[in-house]
């Protein structure tokens, strides 16, 4: 590709790759988690099975998830604040963010997945509430000025938003 074909890499069209990948990731979730919700015969008992020890353990995973996908997307967006450019902090973002909805999307298959072989609502409810938090994480502007703590001229070149990187 030529530098005239080249798509123009500006904040703008930086911004709107990553809400189009938040939003693909966190719309198929949804769509499988539909898919299985309206196929799955639901199971409401007054009492759980608590001799299983799924109910147990995916809500866990669900909470691990959680912390473990904030802990890691800290540790790379540290990392992504020293880098030299602009350009190479905003990779860093959006590899930081790639890693964060992973673990939570993976964390919501497991629950959906197994919502779908026992129709135990409990499943089905944690992994909405990952859901909720994965659609919670969505790109802004001003997320990733305060995450990247852009300051001086990257904050500048960030806002100049049609302006090429």
């Amino acid at each position: 590709m030529t530098q005239q074909n080249r798509p123009q890499r500006t904040p703008k069209n930086f911004l709107k790759t990553a809400k189009i990948i938040h939003l693909a990731l966190a719309m198929g979730c949804l769509a499988i988690s539909a898919y299985f919700y309206s196929n799955t015969d639901m199971n409401f008992t007054d009492e759980l099975n608590l001799k299983d020890p799924m109910i147990y353990i995916l809500p866990v995973i669900g909470a691990i998830a959680f912390f473990a996908s904030s802990v890691l997307y800290r540790n790379l967006i540290d990392k992504a604040k020293t880098q030299p450019s602009l350009l190479s902090k905003l990779n860093g973002f959006l590899s930081a963010n790639i890693v964060r909805y992973a673990i939570i999307e993976g964390a919501t298959l497991i629950n959906i997945i197994w919502f779908s072989t026992t129709g135990t609502p409990l499943y089905i409810t944690v992994a909405g509430t990952l859901l909720i938090y994965l659609f919670w994480l969505r790109p802004t502007k001003d997320k990733i000025i305060e995450d990247l703590a852009l300051r001086g001229q990257d904050k500048a070149k960030f806002e100049a938003f049609d302006q090429d990187l």
